[in-house]
């Protein structure tokens, strides 16, 4: 008796170990686009506003951290297309290539900044409501003052 549950756990065992493996090699993950792959995500977003597109390639550049590449799509999907996470973006990007430091920050990035900012809120996009409410942003207030503020908080 005792050799049948012995033998049933190590069938058991093998059993999911297999299923686990299949189940790896049909994951598909963002990390590992091909060149082509990439081309046709940016070519959807430039060309249609695709933004089941825009939003796989920002994840892609999320994993390699190019924010001034990902800056050109972000701002074509926000003038052209007037997606809201795409405005969000251009204020993250314009953050983050200033590695989140105002001082280094032109006054015409960082007023840029808010206005995509301020931008993305009104076009509802959740986090950017959110920062423009609790930041309590003025019009007459300094741009990098503002910037500032918000990114103290986070």
């Amino acid at each position: 008796m005792i050799r049948i549950i012995f033998l049933l756990c190590i069938v058991w065992l093998f059993g999911c170990n297999g299923r686990d493996r299949s189940i790896e090699k049909n994951e598909f993950s963002l990390n590992e686009l091909y060149n082509s792959d990439v081309k046709r995500l940016k070519d959807s977003v430039f060309f249609k506003g695709d933004t089941l597109a825009y939003d796989a390639l920002s994840v892609y550049y999320i994993d390699y951290s190019i924010p001034s590449e990902f800056m050109f799509y972000s701002l074509v999907m926000a003038n052209k297309y007037k997606y809201p996470q795409s405005f969000y973006d251009v204020f993250l990007n314009i953050c983050r290539m200033y590695n989140n430091d105002t001082e280094q920050m032109d006054d015409a990035s960082a007023k840029m900044a808010i206005i995509y900012l301020l931008q993305a809120s009104e076009l509802g996009h959740h986090q950017a409501r959110e920062e423009v409410m609790s930041s309590n942003i003025k019009e007459e207030e300094d741009s990098k003052d503002v910037l500032k503020r918000i990114l103290e908080k986070n």
